[in-house]
């Protein structure tokens, strides 16, 4: 089973492969015992067609209303539509809620279309496909704001979604896309000027916004809480102002700013009150700044009599402190930060303030205001020598300005966050991935099916190699047993026909030797002899100091001399028949005397 997908190979359009790749992934889809499966989207969508509602995903509804038509879509067209339904519901996810719940009405055609056509995947000028990246481009940068180009855009959206609902034939698809990116690009050309024109004129806002911030973080610091003459405290907002116009015009090395960088802590310790003041360093500081006033403080360029009020009135005020004179003093309250900007006494870790200097020109962010409303907008100006940061809207107007640590701040407290484009192309991608997982799962777990089953099959034919193997021993040992005995019993045989041979050996040469001691002269024997006719003779003569036996035909001659031994071989092995064994000398004796009896009478 072929389970190699080539990511590069589908994007490119290999229609054969894709097929594979979700006939492949739908195996992992689950099905739904009993229902009948439905290859036609268009078919079931028509049945079940009024009670479905664009909130919904498509895969999601027809599950359940195909159910009660006792149908299913088949596992591999179910598969399609659940990819186009997250592919679709993916990029209204990234939208603004109002511009995804007005694109979600065109989710039905939409995903149909997806579903009923592979070549999406792979061809980047797709009709639809383009359509899509269009929106899903330009689509996540709007949120609804009070001005005219947002609710052109958001009526140009309608437009669009209508005409996909109408139809999403190929030409009027290509039709709609073209009106919609015609007007886009002539609002993003206007865009473009208006945020030029803006960055130009809020530079020096925001440099003079930066001094003054500044300038509050030194004045707050120094003096917010501590107690000082309500004269002085009226006439700080001159310092305020002259601080300010010495940062604007030369920097913080300056030294004006650096002399009163130094003295301000000093200034809101020597007018304190009570039991704890330190007479002695009193005496130190107060001559110190009254010395700093006249040598250091006279610096600033272009000192308007406000200032030199401001310096006589300390001064005068620093000899009655220095003198013990009463004075009518407060609490220095905190000097309030421009809207939108806070106290940056607040700490910031590096880390998170290097968060910050990583957003580009150019970026996308969404800032959420204190309604909660998210407010996406594009760092058009970044000004590093002053940390300032100017953000505008899709149509190149000012949303809002921030320091670089209100922005981390921002960043850390999840304020505000990045906002990336979401492109169809780069979704198709991710499904497609996502696809081949699924048939790599599947082949994963056919390979491992397959493993199993081939290792039970290999089980089995070892258990029943084994079972053969062991009946096969069995029996071998039983015919081993058998031969055993048979040979035990050819032995038994043998011993016993040996011993049966030896026994009638025995017999024929006891018989022999019996016959060989009995015959008498005048026995008769038959001799075989190979190749010639059986010789009939008769005992003649018996030698006894010679064992010999002298035999002799029918008519008295010499037929055979045969010695004893010849002649008991002869009669053991049966070449010599003993026909009859002859008369006893007393039987022939006896014969003769009846003989020559009978001859008498």
């Amino acid at each position: 089973m072929s389970t190699t997908f080539n990511l590069q190979d589908l994007l490119k359009g290999d229609a054969a492969q894709l097929q594979s790749l979700f006939d492949t992934a739908a195996l992992t889809v689950p099905t739904a015992p009993g229902l009948t499966p439905c290859h036609d989207l268009a078919h079931a969508v028509a049945l079940v067609g009024t009670a479905l509602t664009p909130a919904e995903p498509l895969a999601k509804q027809l599950s359940a209303l195909l159910a009660a038509h006792q149908l299913a879509l088949a596992p591999a067209l179910m598969l399609r539509v659940m990819v186009a339904d997250k592919l679709f519901q993916t990029l209204c996810n990234a939208m603004d809620p109002r511009l995804g719940q007005l694109l979600s009405r065109m989710a039905l055609p939409v995903v149909m279309a997806i579903a009923r056509d592979d070549t999406i995947y792979s061809n980047a000028q797709h009709p639809l496909r383009q359509l899509l990246n269009e929106v899903g481009q330009q689509g996540y940068t709007w949120y609804p704001r009070d001005a005219k180009p947002h609710q052109q855009f958001f009526e140009k959206c309608q437009q669009l979604v209508e005409s996909v609902r109408q139809s999403t034939e190929p030409t009027a698809l290509l039709a709609a896309t073209t009106s919609f990116r015609q007007w886009t690009d002539a609002e993003d050309k206007r865009a473009r000027m208006l945020e030029t024109r803006l960055c130009e004129t809020e530079v020096a806002h925001l440099r003079l916004l930066a001094a003054e911030c500044q300038v509050l973080d030194l004045l707050n610091q120094s003096l917010a809480g501590q107690t000082m003459p309500v004269a002085l405290i009226e006439q700080l907002p001159i310092l305020k102002s002259a601080l300010q116009h010495c940062l604007i015009n030369d920097n913080t090395q300056s030294p004006f700013w650096r002399a009163w960088q130094r003295n301000l802590p000093l200034l809101g310790k020597v007018f304190a009150t009570g039991e704890d003041i330190d007479e002695q360093q009193l005496y130190r500081d107060i001559p110190q700044l009254l010395s700093e006033l006249e040598r250091n403080l006279h610096q600033q360029r272009d000192t308007s009599d406000h200032y030199q009020d401001f310096v006589d009135s300390l001064s005068q005020h620093l000899m009655q402190a220095i003198q013990k004179k009463p004075l009518e003093c407060n609490t220095v309250g905190a000097f309030a930060y421009p809207e939108g900007y806070t106290d940056n006494r607040t700490h910031v870790t590096n880390a998170v303030l290097q968060h910050a200097q990583t957003i580009a020109t150019g970026d996308w962010i969404v800032l959420y205001g204190e309604d909660g409303q998210p407010l996406r907008c594009k760092l058009a100006l970044k000004l590093p020598d002053v940390d300032q940061l100017l953000f505008v809207d899709r149509s190149g107007r000012k949303v809002t300005a921030k320091n670089v640590k209100d922005f981390s701040l921002c960043l850390s407290t999840g304020v505000a966050h990045t906002l990336k484009p979401v492109a169809l192309d780069d979704l198709i991608v991710s499904a497609l991935k996502q696809l081949i997982a699924l048939g790599d799962k599947h082949a994963e777990h056919y390979r491992q099916e397959t493993e199993r089953q081939q290792a039970q099959e290999a089980a089995a034919k070892q258990a029943a190699a084994e079972k053969a193997l062991a009946e096969a021993r069995k029996l071998a040992a039983e015919k081993h047993q058998r031969a055993l005995a048979e040979q035990a019993a050819a032995t038994q045989r043998q011993a016993q026909e040996k011993a049966a041979r030896a026994a009638e050996q025995l017999a024929r040469e006891q018989t022999a030797a019996e016959l060989v001691s009995t015959l008498n002269v005048g026995a008769w024997i038959e001799i075989a002899e190979a190749d010639k006719p059986a010789l009939r003779c008769k005992l003649s003569v018996i030698i006894s100091s010679t064992g010999k036996y002298i035999f002799v035909d029918q008519v008295g001659r010499k037929a055979a001399e045969l010695h004893r031994d010849q002649l008991f071989d002869g009669i053991k092995t049966e070449q010599i028949q003993v026909i009859s064994k002859g008369d006893k000398f007393e039987d022939q004796l006896v014969k003769v005397i009846r003989g020559l009896r009978k001859d008498i009478s």
